[in-house]
């Protein structure tokens, strides 16, 4: 099992640096999960692609689609973020970071300690000094 926070799943459907590598851990035979949060997440960095003039307004809803579709078909398991919030608070304050990121370490902690991958350094450093299997998704690198 791999937690994806919403950074690595919307490299599934962006062309920037990492999208291979996040591909991989798509296509892999792990069992993916993340927080119900993702689904907004991912919808909303399309939207910010599309408002920052990276992505056409087609390709933006394209996007949300296929984002939407590959959740229906099961390609993350979503864990409710309620489940998670008490657990979420106590790493945030723990760490010192944002409670939207420390929802998906609250999935990664919940599940078993298990991987959790993310693109965002301040996260990675946050987290990953307490909890080893916080890895950081690196251009270039096999994940």
């Amino acid at each position: 099992m791999i937690v994806v926070d919403a950074n690595v799943a919307a490299k599934w459907y962006l062309n920037e640096p990492g999208s291979a590598e996040a591909a991989a851990i798509l296509t892999s035979d792990s069992i993916l999960l993340a927080p119900a949060l993702i689904r907004i997440e991912v919808t909303g960095a399309f939207i910010r692609h599309y408002r920052e003039g990276k992505l056409s307004r087609q390709r933006a809803g394209e996007a949300c689609e296929l984002w939407e579709a590959d959740l229906a078909a099961g390609a993350v398991r979503l864990m409710p973020d309620d489940t998670l919030m008490e657990q979420a608070r106590a790493l945030a304050f723990d760490i010192r970071h944002a409670i939207q990121d420390c929802l998906y370490l609250a999935a990664a902690v919940s599940a078993g300690h298990v991987r959790l991958v993310t693109t965002d350094p301040a996260f990675h450093t946050r987290a990953s000094s307490g909890f080893p299997f916080v890895e950081m998704l690196v251009p270039g690198k096999a994940q």
